[in-house]
């Protein structure tokens, strides 16, 4: 990885993990608001992790050409009849946008990780107001199938903490073979 490369990653990252993680609103990352997957049909990971959300009992929506299209036609319309916890595996500009564009709603990002297979090895920081038990080993065990692994417990009760965990795992996870070689894991309650 070059310097270019590691710094933007790095920013991306650190943009996710930063404040965007309240702690106020991490009890209310509980199941009681519904879930919806964000997918990206580029990326088979990214459907495989959508399709295990869905087969917890959350939905799925496909990001398009169009990430402004996906918000203002399909989640904020959702969002006056009641709240909604979004989750996916995605490029982090998508996930990027969506905080952005969820900005003018009470929100949070209780849950991110970055998966890095630009080394020699696949590197993993997972942080959250939430424990990243689940997560980890999801990514520990999920071997080729990860990304679904990695869904399921997503999908799972998140169990709040009253400080952010944060994880670094190195393992040797194979992307698929239509992997842009990073991508983000994700969470966002919006209110």
């Amino acid at each position: 990885m070059n310097r270019r490369a590691f710094l933007t990653f790095g920013a991306s990252c650190a943009a996710l993990l930063s404040p965007q993680v309240s702690l106020a609103l991490a009890p209310r990352a509980r199941r009681s608001l519904p879930l919806l997957a964000i997918a990206d049909r580029r990326y088979s990971d990214s459907l495989r992790f959508a399709d295990a959300i869905a087969q917890a009992g959350g939905e799925i929506t496909e990001i398009g050409s169009d990430i402004g299209t996906l918000w203002f036609d399909d989640i904020e319309p959702r969002l006056r009849h009641s709240g909604l916890s979004l989750a996916g595996l995605t490029l982090a500009s998508d996930i990027f946008v969506l905080e952005r564009l969820a900005g003018v709603s009470r929100s949070a990002t209780i849950y991110a990780g970055c998966h890095d297979w630009r080394g020699p090895c696949s590197q993993h920081q997972l942080s959250g107001a939430m424990r990243l038990a689940r997560p980890v080993a999801a990514l520990r065990t999920g071997g080729s199938d990860w990304a679904r692994a990695l869904g399921e417990a997503i999908a799972a009760d998140p169990m709040p903490v009253s400080c952010v965990e944060k994880r670094r795992l190195a393992l040797q996870l194979a992307p698929a073979s239509d992997s842009p070689k990073y991508l983000t894991s994700w969470l966002m309650i919006v209110a």
